[in-house]
């Protein structure tokens, strides 16, 4: 991707049967509205949609329940296009995200339970698929270790850590992220250069309305947002990671790769769900 390029968030993807070699390995969930309204969701999936969405071939790599949410999350996950080769059913429920919107379209989770996306590890299939990576992002569940480990030298390496700012034993990775739920300040760049420090090589936070920031070797930017009137913010910090590691995995430049990033998450935000798909249906819960 070179830094003209963005995610199509009204088109989809038009490389549905290539061979993926852009991974997201994680959580998938269905999530829940206050009006009842359902999509699919989570954060791991989101980044392959948003891929696949691009034109690019992707996987995802994780778990749904035996449950009735976890065929409906399956049937559209499968309507987007991602290779769904390495997405196991297993015994427990799908995980589920309860939603509120605040002002100006504020995404709050009132509640969120994993489900089975809690534990996931990996499977033969999954395995199959870091073997053939180009580059692996991975989100919650494998650990930083355990995915580090599996992947190996060679693909591109990421982790959304979102609200968990853990910084220590970050070797091996690309690039890593953080949710910074506040403008950019002393502190946040204490947090991205603690993970520098734990072995990463950039380390991003995501502000949300107050913009994004960047630290690394030669690296150290804060980007203002645009302004805008969202609908709804879930999903456009997925949105950012997904265009900001297909413009560094192109080369660009950071200061690129944040501007592709920051115009991807800003049209997520103008859209109701995390990506443009049909609602499941109204829940009754």
């Amino acid at each position: 991707m070179t830094a003209d390029e963005t995610i199509d968030t009204e088109t989809p993807g038009s490389a549905a049967g290539a061979p993926a070699d852009l991974v997201a390995i994680g959580q998938c969930c269905i999530d829940v509205y206050e009006d009842g309204v359902e999509f699919a969701g989570g954060n791991a999936l989101n980044v392959a949609v948003a891929w696949q969405r691009a034109g690019h071939a992707a996987a995802f790599a994780g778990a749904v329940g035996d449950d009735d949410d976890g065929a409906r999350l399956r049937a559209a996950a499968a309507a987007t296009g991602v290779d769904l080769g390495a997405l196991e059913t297993r015994p427990g429920r799908t995980g589920v995200t309860r939603i509120a919107l605040a002002d100006a379209g504020e995404r709050v989770l009132a509640d969120e339970r994993l489900g089975v996306s809690a534990d996931y590890r990996f499977s033969p299939a999954a395995a199959d698929l870091l073997a053939g990576a180009r580059w692996v992002h991975g989100v919650t569940s494998p650990t930083p270790a355990e995915l580090r480990a599996a992947v190996g030298p060679g693909p591109g390496l990421s982790y959304d850590f979102s609200t968990l700012h853990a910084t220590d034993g970050l070797a091996g990775f690309d690039v890593v992220f953080y949710s910074w739920e506040r403008e950019p300040d002393a502190a946040m760049a204490a947090l991205l250069d603690a993970a520098l420090a734990g072995g990463a090589k950039l380390a991003v936070a995501l502000c949300g309305r107050h913009g994004s920031a960047a630290r690394g070797a030669g690296v150290d930017m804060v980007r203002a947002a645009g302004k805008i009137d969202p609908v709804d913010t879930c999903g456009a910090g997925d949105a950012f990671i997904a265009a900001f590691v297909l413009a560094r995995s192109g080369g660009a430049p950071v200061a690129d790769a944040m501007a592709a990033a920051a115009a991807a998450a800003e049209r997520a935000c103008e859209i109701r769900g995390a990506f443009p798909q049909e609602p499941l249906g109204v829940a009754a819960r």
